[in-house]
């Protein structure tokens, strides 16, 4: 993966500042900081591939056309609170790029701890809260990320908050100190603060092969979803996650993955695995917690004259029918979690409760967008 680098520089306005030096407020006892300059270079982390038994090797690259909004929030290394917050606007779409720049005026001289955080605010993740000038003197732990919910009338069920996949954030921070009138140079590597969840589905079974995961009403839930990321400590997991859950419907694919669609020319199908899906969440699951595993349930569409668990007789319209599972398996950020599910029923006509699974075999790998991690289910 190569690195795709932005520099950026913070100049001086040493006019502004010898200006505001002047003021005639006697009370004022503190001495006014004068203002440097620093030049950031912002780039995407490369991570080495970790061997990894049985999995997929498609991969989503990694480039500049992944960015669509990118803020750097400055905090006072002494006071703890946010400084200043900048949006940086001029950001490249071009894959060949690896460097450019942009000036910043007006930075305060001083000691500060620097967040840049890329796609914080679009249609499917969301501030708490404007992350404009209003956030000056607030702690960084103010800066939250929700995800959206899930609207859609298919994702509806009561007791559940349904929510979209979560879009692809990166962040970095590192130590910079801005001195007064001069210089200083600092680079970031930007890296995913995300998770994909793979769903891989076997479904050679002769009691499912009819089953339509590719119609546009498929669909994908994973269940126990933390839904708030803090800028200052990560994942929240403080909020109850039994009843949250990322939808997805018509994601599921038959083909192998290609530029076209933003991957790396990887394989993601062998043999008995048929459908495939790639959902973005935060990091979590838990290999032992059960109140922390995720669960997953997918579901496909049955034709006329098939007969899902629990009927006596067959459909006479084509029908939804689900597999659940539970995930012994964690994913950390900047990671794949992969989940082969073999299909081993016919499956239900009703989503199953979380905890409450019938035959579904689920397998895991980890793969970094760098490496996968896989998990098997039998479903």
């Amino acid at each position: 993966m190569s690195k795709k680098l932005l520099s950026m520089m913070m100049i001086s306005a040493v006019s502004v500042m010898s200006f505001m030096s002047c003021s005639n407020d006697k009370s004022n006892q503190q001495e006014e900081n004068g203002t440097g300059t620093v030049t950031y270079t912002f780039g995407f982390e490369s991570i080495a591939a970790k061997s990894a038994v049985e999995t997929s090797t498609a991969k989503p690259t990694t480039g500049w056309n992944d960015v669509k909004q990118l803020v750097l929030i400055l905090v006072n290394k002494e006071t703890k609170l946010v400084d200043d917050v900048r949006e940086i606007t001029s950001i490249p779409n071009d894959a060949s790029l690896t460097e450019f720049t942009t000036l910043i005026d007006n930075v305060v001289a001083g000691s500060y701890e620097a967040h840049l955080v890329a796609n914080y605010n679009d249609s499917n993740i969301a501030t708490v809260g404007d992350w404009g000038p209003s956030k000056k003197g607030q702690n960084i732990n103010t800066f939250l990320l929700n995800l959206v919910k899930n609207t859609d009338s298919a994702a509806a069920q009561a007791g559940v908050n349904a929510y979209k996949p979560v879009s692809e954030i990166f962040v970095s921070k590192k130590n910079v100190v801005v001195v007064d009138s001069g210089n200083s140079e600092v680079s970031f590597d930007l890296t995913r603060a995300v998770s994909i969840f793979r769903v891989r589905v076997d479904q050679s079974a002769e009691i499912n092969k009819k089953v339509d995961f590719q119609a546009v009403t498929s669909s994908v839930r994973i269940r126990r979803v933390a839904t708030q990321y803090n800028l200052a400590t990560g994942v929240n997991k403080n909020t109850s996650l039994v009843n949250n859950l990322i939808f997805s419907k018509g994601c599921f694919m038959n083909t192998e993955p290609t530029a076209a669609n933003g991957y790396d020319g990887g394989k993601m199908l062998s043999g008995s695995l048929t459908s495939w899906s790639d959902q973005i969440i935060l990091p979590g699951g838990h290999n032992t917690v059960g109140a922390e595993k995720l669960d997953l349930v997918i579901g496909g569409i049955a034709p006329v004259g098939y007969t899902p668990l629990g009927l006596s007789e067959p459909l006479t319209i084509p029908t939804p029918v689900y597999w659940s599972g539970q995930v012994q398996a964690d994913v950390t950020a900047n990671n794949i979690l992969e989940v082969n599910c073999t299909l081993l029923s016919a499956g239900s006509i009703d989503i199953p409760d979380v905890g409450t699974y019938g035959d579904l075999a689920i397998t895991v790998n980890i793969v970094e967008w760098g490496n996968i991690k896989s998990t098997n289910i039998e479903m």
